[in-house]
C-alpha cells in the first residue's frame, strides 16, 4: 500500500479500481492475520491488529460492499484456521484432497457469513450518522461510529455463529489463552467478552490512524481504549484473588494417562485386551511417581474410548478393567463405548469406577459431533454415511452428572463439548454443581494438524469461565492439567505415551457466567440486531 502521512493521520489514496481491489486484499489480510494469532501459528499479538487492515478497507463503502468485505476476511480466516480438517476428513472418509479442500472452502464460505453481518451492521449505522454531516465532517462521523461499534457487532456474530451454526471453533478470545490477564474477564461474560476486547483494542488503534483531527481522534479511541483498560484491571486483581484463594482451597491429587494409541488400530477387536495392558501400565507408573513424592492419587483419568468395547454388554472386559482397577487404590474415570438406558443404541461414555472395583456412575455425551457420531438432516444427506470410514449413530445423554470423589464433586464431559461454553457450565451451575472438571478427549483424528491446539486452547477459557481446575486426558494429547485461574500447569507432548499427576485446587467460588451463562452475549447481540434493524428501515434512500 501506498502511504501518505497528512497532519499526523495515515492516508492512502487510491484511484478507481486499484483502490477497490487493494481495500478487498486489506479486507483478505485481515482474515490472514487473525487466523496466525490462534494456536497453531500462535502468533499471538496479531490479534491486536488483524482487524485494522479490515475497518480501513471499509471506508467510504456502501453496506453492501461492506458486507463482501467482511465475508472475504472471514472466508480467509476460516479456510486457514480450519485447514487441518482437510487431512482428518481424508484420513477418515473416502473423499480425496481436492473434494476435502472444497468442503472446507464451502464451510468457509458459509462462516464467512457472520464476520461479513459483523462488518455490514456496523456500516449501516456509521452511514446513518454520517448521513447528518457534510465531507470530511461526514468521515470522520463514519469512522468514529464504525470503531465505536464494530466490537459489539463482531460479538453478536461470534454467538449467532455458535447458536445458528452450533459451531463456536476459534472465537477470538481463544487466541489469547495463554494471556492470563487479558482472559480473567471470561469469568464475567465467557469467550465473547475477551473477543470484544480484543476487537476494542483493534478499533482503538484504528481510530488513532485513521479518525481525521487529533481531538476526534483521541476522543474515539479513548471508548474501546478504556474498555481494554478496565478488562486488564480487572484482570490483574481477579488473577491475584483467585490465586489467593487456591492457597487455601482443598485439594485433589489427580492422573491423566495419554494411551497414545494410533487410530487406525484402535477399534481392532484383538487389541482390545493390548490397549487396556498399555494403560494400566502407564498408571501404575504414575502412581509409582506419586508415591515417591510422598502423594497419593485421589483418581486417575483415561481418555476417551480408552476402552475399545461396549462395557455394558463385555462381560470379560469389563470384569477384567474392574479387577485390575482394585489394585491400584484409586478411583478410575474412563472413556467407552456403552448402551443407552433407554433403546438399543451406542452411546460415547465415561464410567466411574471406584478403588473396590465397582461402575459406580456414568456420563453418556450429550453434544454430539455431527458427520462422527451422528449425521444431520439425513433425509438430505443420506449418502454421508457411505463416504465416512466408521458411521455410527449415537444415543444423546440427557444427565449433567457428577461424580463423588473423596469429597469432591467432578463432572466429565467428552471431546468435542469443550466447545461450548452454555453445556459445560450446566455441569458447575448450582448449589451442588461440580468444582472440577474432566475432560476425555480423542484427538487422534486431527493428526499432526493444528487441530488439538485449537481445542486444547479453549480448555482454559472454560477453566477461567466457571472458576474450576480441568484435567485433560487425549488419547494422543493434548493431556494436561489448567487451573481455575487459566494457568496452564502442565502440557503433555503430542504422540508419546505417557502419564502425568498434578494437585488441583478446588476452592474458587462460582462465577458470575456460572451463574448467568451467556447473558452478556444475549443482550449485546439483542441490542446490535435492534440497532441494525431500526437502522435500516429509516436509512435514507440513497
Amino acid at each position: 500500500m501506498s502511504k501518505i502521512f497528512a497532519r499526523g493521520v495515515l492516508r492512502i489514496p487510491l484511484p478507481g479500481q486499484c483502490a477497490d481491489l487493494e481495500q478487498l486484499a486489506a479486507a483478505v489480510l485481515s482474515g490472514v492475520l487473525l487466523s496466525f494469532s490462534f494456536a497453531g501459528p500462535a502468533v499471538h499479538p496479531l490479534a491486536f491488529v488483524a482487524f485494522v487492515p479490515l475497518l480501513w478497507s471499509c471506508e467510504r463503502l456502501p453496506p453492501r460492499a461492506a458486507f463482501m468485505h467482511g465475508w472475504a476476511c472471514g472466508v480467509s480466516f476460516f479456510a486457514i484456521s480450519l485447514s487441518w480438517l482437510i487431512e482428518t476428513i481424508r484420513g477418515y472418509t473416502s473423499l480425496d484432497l481436492l473434494l476435502s479442500s472444497t468442503l472446507i472452502l464451502l464451510l468457509a464460505l458459509v462462516l464467512g457469513v457472520f464476520p461479513g453481518a459483523a462488518t455490514v451492521a456496523a456500516q449501516l449505522v456509521a452511514r446513518r450518522f454520517a448521513a447528518t454531516a457534510a465531507g470530511e465532517s461526514a468521515h470522520r462521523t463514519e469512522t468514529v461510529v464504525r470503531a465505536l461499534l464494530f466490537p459489539w457487532t463482531w460479538v453478536a456474530s461470534e454467538y449467532l455463529r455458535a447458536w445458528i451454526m452450533g459451531f463456536g471453533w476459534n472465537s477470538v478470545g481463544y487466541s489469547q489463552y495463554r494471556a492470563l490477564p487479558i482472559i480473567q474477564v471470561a469469568d464475567v461474560g465467557g469467550v465473547y467478552l475477551v473477543s470484544a476486547v480484543l476487537v476494542c483494542a483493534n478499533c482503538a488503534l484504528y481510530s488513532l490512524l485513521r479518525v481525521p483531527g487529533w481531538r476526534a481522534r483521541l476522543g474515539s479511541a479513548a471508548i474501546p481504549a478504556l474498555v481494554v483498560g478496565a478488562a486488564l484491571g480487572y484482570g490483574q486483581l481477579r488473577l491475584q484473588q483467585v490465586v489467593r484463594q487456591l492457597e487455601t482451597a482443598p485439594q485433589v491429587s489427580v492422573a491423566v494417562v495419554q494411551n497414545n494409541i494410533e487410530q487406525h488400530t484402535k477399534w481392532l477387536p484383538q487389541m482390545t485386551n493390548v490397549w487396556v495392558s498399555r494403560q494400566l501400565r502407564l498408571t501404575r507408573t504414575v502412581l509409582a511417581e506419586a508415591a515417591a513424592a510422598k502423594a497419593r492419587i485421589d483418581v486417575i483419568i483415561w481418555p476417551e474410548g480408552a476402552v475399545t468395547v461396549d462395557l455394558d454388554r463385555d462381560n470379560a472386559v469389563r470384569r477384567r478393567v474392574t479387577r485390575e482397577v482394585a489394585s491400584l487404590g484409586a478411583h478410575l474415570v474412563l472413556g467407552a463405548g456403552a448402551t443407552a438406558r433407554s433403546s438399543d443404541a451406542p452411546t460415547n461414555t465415561v464410567f466411574h469406577i471406584s478403588p473396590d472395583g465397582r461402575i459406580v456412575n456414568r456420563y453418556d455425551k450429550i453434544r454430539l459431533v455431527p458427520f462422527g457420531e451422528y449425521v444431520p438432516y439425513q433425509s438430505i444427506l443420506f449418502f454421508v454415511k457411505k463416504m465416512v470410514w466408521q458411521p455410527a449413530e449415537f444415543a444423546v445423554g440427557e444427565e449433567f452428572t457428577k461424580f463423588h470423589i473423596n469429597g469432591a464433586r467432578l463432572s466429565p464431559y467428552i471431546c468435542y463439548e469443550t466447545a461450548f461454553p452454555e453445556l459445560l457450565r450446566q455441569f458447575v451451575a448450582g448449589k451442588e454443581g461440580a468444582r472440577m472438571l474432566v475432560n476425555v478427549t480423542n484427538d487422534a483424528w486431527f493428526g499432526a494438524s493444528w487441530g488439538p491446539e485449537q481445542h486444547w486452547a479453549m480448555t482454559a477459557l472454560r477453566a477461567v469461565e466457571n472458576r474450576v481446575p480441568i484435567a485433560r486426558a487425549a488419547q494422543t494429547g493434548i493431556s494436561g492439567f489448567v487451573s481455575a485461574t487459566g494457568e496452564i500447569l502442565m502440557q503433555g507432548p503430542r504422540f508419546v505415551e505417557g502419564a502425568w499427576w498434578a494437585r488441583l485446587g478446588l476452592g474458587v467460588e462460582p462465577s458470575l457466567y456460572t451463574r448467568a451463562g451467556d447473558v452478556f452475549a444475549i443482550v449485546v447481540t439483542s441490542l446490535m440486531l435492534a440497532v441494525t434493524g431500526l437502522t435500516a428501515l429509516r436509512r435514507p434512500a440513497n
